[in-house]
């Protein structure tokens, strides 16, 4: 999962004692919308003798194999199943000042769901006329059964027909081991 990304496995004093505690529920609370990136947290006796060394290890997931994908607006090709996920196109839009979709992927407990959209590449909209439009993603949403990505394209596309994005559809995974030495609390 996401939370096990990086792991602290122990906290220790300055004497080699165990510095961790539980945290309270009274002062404890963790909105995740409002971290970027990836981190792990530890709760420090407030009597622990100082520097601390934490040892822990990271496991990270690294795109090794992606592929093309291409999403009929409509039809029989509007679902495309890719290993575990189904994924499709919802909500298309089209106003004066663009076009506008939602791409979807649904699956079965896929912890790496919302890292296999490929948001380094451009998502592309095919028009009538086989011309791609470069698009942006906007906003993305779900949890490790369904996620959803709004993607926006400039306006004047000629009957948009079909979505094409790059799928993450392989991960190598890279565990590394961390041991900080000397770490003073704020």
């Amino acid at each position: 999962t996401r939370e096990d990304l990086i792991r602290i496995e122990s906290v220790l004093d300055a004497k080699g004692a165990n510095a961790r505690i539980e945290p309270s529920d009274d002062l404890y609370s963790h909105d995740s919308s409002l971290v970027m990136g990836f981190n792990a947290h530890a709760w420090v006796r407030p009597d622990a003798a100082v520097p601390l060394t934490v040892t822990g290890t990271t496991d990270m997931p690294f795109a090794c194999e992606t592929r093309e994908i291409v999403i009929d607006l409509a039809g029989d090709g509007s679902r495309v199943e890719v290993g575990k996920a189904l994924l499709s196109v919802t909500d298309v839009t089209a106003s004066d000042s663009g076009v506008r979709l939602n791409f979807r992927a649904e699956g079965e407990d896929d912890p790496n769901m919302h890292d296999r959209y490929d948001f380094r590449a451009t998502p592309v909209l095919v028009d009538a006329d086989g011309k791609r439009h470069a698009g942006s993603q906007n906003t993305s949403a779900g949890n490790s059964d369904s996620w959803r990505w709004e993607i926006e394209f400039p306006p004047g596309i000629k009957a948009p027909r079909k979505l094409a994005v790059r799928w993450i559809v392989g991960f190598h995974r890279v565990q590394t081991p961390f041991r900080l030495e000397g770490v003073r609390l704020p």
